[in-house]
């Protein structure tokens, strides 16, 4: 029975295609929604990625606004670099936040919080598990 090439060389494409790593595969100690990995035309894995070694990646990653569609798992994935970065480096960086940044980051993390299958975050409030960072975000 001969085989095409036809039938063939697509399933070799495809088996190809699998072992490829994307940038957030590469990230095990973060879960990404698979709906965040290209929004808005940005590499959301890759400005993830960099926000975990670089500072300046860093504030481009908290202050991105990712809108309504999907702001409960990018929530989600900014309470876990918080947890992964420390409360401290986040009370730090807010700081130099103004008060609509300030208010979109409280927003996106009660988001998380609200939808998260995470623990240590699953049911629990920012005040419960960051209470630095929820003083921080009160706006004066």
């Amino acid at each position: 029975m001969k085989i095409k090439l036809k039938y063939i060389l697509p399933i070799i494409i495809l088996v190809m295609s699998c072992n490829k790593k994307t940038a957030c595969s590469e990230l095990e100690q973060v879960y990404v929604n698979p709906y965040l990995t290209n929004e808005k035309g940005i590499s959301y894995c890759e400005l993830l990625s960099q926000s975990i070694e670089n500072e300046a990646s860093f504030f481009t990653f908290i202050k991105l606004d990712i809108g309504t569609d999907n702001f409960y798992a990018h929530g989600e994935v900014l309470l876990q670099l918080v947890d992964l970065r420390g409360e401290e480096y986040f009370v730090k960086a807010v700081e130099k936040l103004n008060k609509i940044e300030r208010f979109m980051l409280r927003v996106y993390l009660d988001g998380g919080f609200r939808e998260t299958k995470i623990l240590p975050f699953k049911e629990k409030e920012l005040k419960e598990v960051f209470p630095r960072l929820e003083e921080a975000l009160v706006l004066d």
